[in-house]
Formats: structure tokens, C-alpha cells, sequence
């Protein structure tokens, strides 16, 4: 099996805005009235991934023995790109920090596009 680089061209994209929004300075970040907004956007933000994630992997193993296991795969990396980004956001900016709720709604978000994807692709 060849691995086809078209299927994870949304991906690869979707991953740089989140690397881009990831880095931008605490101080340049607009803020809201409503508290709990920035894990909103988390959610929303990690389930487009993990739903591109799985369409991608989806495409690319659609014919292989692990076909089955794509969810995991989405998750798994979605999860761990997620992790990597809050490490760079403490390790690499200022004014953001490591936070452990950004994690769990990243996590959140992972199975929003996990369940997304399924509900979408059960209708088609």
C-alpha cells in the first residue's frame, strides 16, 4: 500500500491554522464576555480536525485490514497534536499557559468528529 498524500492535504492544512492560532501571543487574542468560550472553540476546533483525520485515514486504508481501527488512529493523533500544542503554547509564547481543560476539550472534540463523521457518513 501506497500512502497518498491528497487524502491529508485538509489535514495538513487544518494543522498549520491550529499551529498558527496556537502560537499567536495570550495578548493578541480578542477576548469575549462569555467565560468558557475559548473551550468551546477547542471543541470545535479538535472535532474538524479529527473529522478531516478521519476521512483522510478513511480514504487512504479504505481497502486495508486496518480500516476498522481509523477511529483510534484520528483520535490518537488528534489527541497527541493537541497535547504537543499546549507544551509549545507554555514552552514557546507568552502570556499562554499548559492547561489541562484545554486538554479535555480538545479530547471532547475529538469525539464530536468522531461522532460527526458518523453520523455523516451513515446518511450518505
Amino acid at each position: 500500500m501506497i500512502f497518498s498524500l491528497r487524502h491529508f492535504t485538509p489535514v495538513i492544512i487544518w494543522l498549520l491554522l491550529i499551529l498558527f492560532s496556537a502560537i499567536l501571543p495570550g495578548n493578541e487574542i480578542p477576548e469575549t464576555g462569555f467565560k468558557g468560550f475559548d473551550k468551546i472553540v477547542h471543541i470545535s476546533i479538535y472535532a474538524v480536525l479529527c473529522f478531516l483525520l478521519k476521512i483522510a485515514l478513511h480514504k487512504q486504508f479504505v481497502y486495508s485490514y486496518r480500516s476498522y481501527r481509523v477511529k483510534y488512529y484520528a483520535v490518537t493523533i488528534a489527541f497527541l497534536y493537541g497535547f504537543l500544542m499546549e507544551l509549545i503554547q507554555h514552552l514557546f509564547t507568552s502570556n499562554r499557559s499548559f492547561e489541562l481543560l484545554d486538554i479535555l476539550a480538545n479530547t471532547v472534540g475529538c469525539m464530536v468528529g468522531v461522532l460527526i463523521f458518523a453520523f455523516v457518513y451513515r446518511k450518505i
